[in-house]
């Protein structure tokens, strides 16, 4: 049972596209709004799209760039907060984490589904 888990996540991390269109499907029969399906499904699955932007940078520059990755979260909440502060003169934490959270998720999309740079020069 362990080792169907272990393959199921590792093909969701391979593939977070597929795990995105799943996920979509499924709330879209749930909640009948393609709006709500899709930013809930962008929600629950970004973890899949940063793991698997994370596996491809280790590979390309041997060591692993999680922490930067949380680093470069943390950075961007803040400004989220900082300007969330500027306009509404208080701070919605929820808010603010909800709309990085989304702009990660669509920030490693793209990462992922570029065109990547071959290794041939011909």
């Amino acid at each position: 049972m362990i080792d169907l888990l272990v393959h199921l996540f590792a093909f969701l991390v391979t593939i977070p596209l597929l795990a995105t269109l799943l996920v979509f499907v499924v709330l879209k029969w749930k909640y009948t709004s393609s709006g709500t399906a899709f930013r809930k499904s962008a929600q629950w699955t970004a973890i899949f799209y940063v793991i698997a932007v994370d596996l491809i940078l280790s590979d390309l520059f041997q060591f692993h760039v999680l922490f930067f990755i949380i680093l470069f979260f943390i950075l961007i909440a803040g400004l989220i907060l900082v300007g969330q502060y500027k306009v509404k003169g208080r701070l919605l934490y929820g808010r603010a984490v909800d709309i990085a959270w989304r702009m990660f998720f669509f920030d490693f999309l793209c990462a992922l589904c570029r065109p990547g740079c071959s290794d041939d020069d011909s």
